[in-house]
């Protein structure tokens, strides 16, 4: 799945749940609606800031080799690479 489709797949669930509906992510604590919007700002924010990087002329090991403020404190430092990739290969493509 790419990223944007990640986008499209978070705001379909989150249109069948209610304000009560419990969220029990793969990864993180359990908690509200609030997690989706998270994950939809997150996602977002990536395909931006690799758009950008892309738009400059880096190469996919540049932008790989990025990081962007919104990515701090996620915890994920040993993908954060390879997500960056994915999203580049997916930005890439869409030119």
């Amino acid at each position: 799945m790419t990223a944007r489709g990640w986008v499209k797949s978070v705001r379909g669930i989150k249109a069948n749940c209610d304000k009560d509906t419990k969220v029990v992510p793969g990864h993180g604590p359990v908690g509200g609606l609030e997690i989706l919007d998270k994950q939809v700002a997150y996602l977002e924010s990536l395909i931006e800031a690799v758009e950008k990087a892309v738009k400059a002329g880096k190469s996919k090991e540049e932008v790989a080799a990025m990081t962007w403020p919104f990515m701090d404190g996620l915890g994920f430092e040993q993908v954060r690479g390879r997500a960056i990739g994915a999203v580049y290969d997916e930005v890439k493509e869409t030119k």
